[in-house]
């Protein structure tokens, strides 16, 4: 069975494996990069929920303190 050699830019030997053994590692190749592309998919779902919360939050908090501000304001009722 023939073997492939498999050098870096500088020449170097990396590997040497059948066609079969090259197949199988560009199989999981592939399945580590789909892996990888789902994973940066859902770190950018995330992050955007999070920004997301953090705007809410700060508005949020923007109310409460205007409310806050209006009642500090408002006459006091006699007792």
């Amino acid at each position: 069975m023939p073997t492939i050699i498999v050098l870096n830019i500088s020449g170097n030997l990396l590997s040497k494996c059948t066609p079969d053994r090259m197949r199988q590692l560009e199989m999981q190749a592939a399945a580590i990069e789909e892996d990888l592309n789902q994973a940066k998919t859902l770190h950018q779902g995330l992050n955007q929920a999070y920004k997301d919360q953090s705007t809410q939050d700060e508005q949020e908090s923007e109310e409460d303190y205007s409310e806050a501000r209006l009642r500090t304001k408002a006459p006091k009722q006699e007792r």
